[in-house]
């Protein structure tokens, strides 16, 4: 195993990188089924254009996934192939053994048609057919895994991928004994950037107060029923200090119905279905009440911020794998989503907030568990792949 510890600022500029600075990457990125997969590859597949302008990247997903829709949306050229889930039951699984054959096989055709120098997999079952076209035509391969507990794609892909690089250390545990020495932690590829507005600004944006300890509520942007649930019994009823306001992300779905009942409420909130820019929100939160998303845990422990954490009940129970890292490491309190409630909730809260060494050993373990640099250095070794390619063919 393989710890990022610090990136070299100047592995792109000398000798032969300058080079590829010129000339570019051709890369192939594999992505789909949900955003905690897409959004690893977007940050990776930006941050080459910006080190190496001239580079042409590609996407592969599904037509029925999301991928496509924010693939597109961020200027990248996207393909699609068939590709099928390999768990849920038997059928299932007869149902992906029929017809990995025709996905392969369109594979093979993408990863010929767009001649890539690097294909990379950060999760997905059209991770799957598009990793092991790579394999067999000769292609250097990367895969990424955001979870603590790597997803059944990703435990296949380990035999095949030239390198693997993991969120978390302890990953390396539940990846095959062999596999390991081609193993890297890297992190989470989030993009945390200050914000261009001081902290005044933004607390005046959102009509919010300067003094007041700050909780910033998400379930994503798509919202969680349970945790708005909670969160909305307990602005109605008072249940915090009044010296506690909240940004509340509600998720489209749920937007209308709780900013309906606006009137009811007995505390300081902002209130949004989405907000574009987290870095803003993050930067004014003092405590963060959340899902258990790999990339989420990963922004908020980026920030250095205490969390509460409700872990989605689905997902393969990754969510509740990292959920108890996090717990374990000091970072977080978890609270399981069948025990979820307002006293509950309110209790926790208040907990962290009046316990001042509590909170401040919060922090210092969430930063332990940050990694900067992380989007650098997988794009480093991305580099490097290439140039093991070209110096072999």
């Amino acid at each position: 195993m393989n710890l990022c510890l610090k990136v070299n600022p100047d592995f792109t500029i000398s000798g032969k990188k300058m080079a590829l600075y010129e000339r570019g990457i051709r890369a192939l990125f594999a992505a789909g089924g949900t955003a905690g997969h897409i959004v690893p590859a977007l940050t990776i597949a930006e941050r080459i254009k910006e080190r190496y302008p001239s580079s042409t990247i590609y996407f592969v997903g599904t037509e029925s996934g999301m991928e496509g829709a924010l693939v597109l949306k961020r200027g990248f050229s996207f393909l699609t192939i068939k590709a099928h889930p390999f768990r849920g039951g038997l059928k299932r699984v007869v149902n992906f053994l029929t017809n990995f054959p025709s996905s392969l096989s369109e594979a093979i055709s993408v990863v010929r048609g767009t001649d890539p120098n690097v294909v990379v997999g950060t999760g997905g079952y059209v991770s799957v057919p598009t990793i092991l076209a790579a394999k067999l035509l000769g292609i250097p391969t990367l895969i990424h895994i955001q979870n603590v507990s790597p997803g059944l794609a990703s435990l296949c892909l380990s035999f095949f991928a030239s390198e693997i690089h993991t969120a978390f250390p302890g990953t390396e545990k539940r990846i095959f004994w062999r596999s390991r020495k081609k193993l890297f932690v890297s992190g989470n590829p989030v993009t945390v950037r200050l914000p261009e507005k001081v902290r005044d600004e933004i607390i005046n944006e959102m009509n919010l107060h300067h003094d007041f300890f700050t909780i910033l509520v998400t379930g994503g942007s798509q919202g969680s029923k349970a945790i708005n649930r909670a969160v909305l019994d307990i602005v109605k009823a008072s249940l915090l200090p009044d010296n506690i306001q909240i940004i509340w992300q509600t998720g489209y779905a749920n937007y209308d119905e709780i900013e309906n009942q606006r009137e009811d409420f007995r505390m300081v909130v902002h209130l949004a279905p989405f907000f574009e820019n987290m870095n803003e929100v993050y930067s004014v939160s003092d405590l963060v009440i959340c899902r258990a998303g790999a990339l989420t845990l990963s922004e908020v422990a980026s920030w250095g911020l205490p969390s509460i954490v409700i872990p989605y009940r689905g997902a393969g129970g990754h969510q509740k794998k990292n959920a108890q890292y996090f717990e374990r490491a000091g970072a977080a309190v978890v609270i399981p989503e069948n025990e979820l409630s307002a006293p509950t909730l309110a209790r926790e809260i208040i907990k962290i907030y009046t316990n001042e060494p509590k909170r401040h050993s919060m922090i210092r373990a969430a930063r332990k568990l940050s990694r900067e640099g992380g989007t650098d250095f997988i794009v480093d070794h991305i580099v490097n792949l290439v140039f093991q390619r070209r110096r072999n063919v």
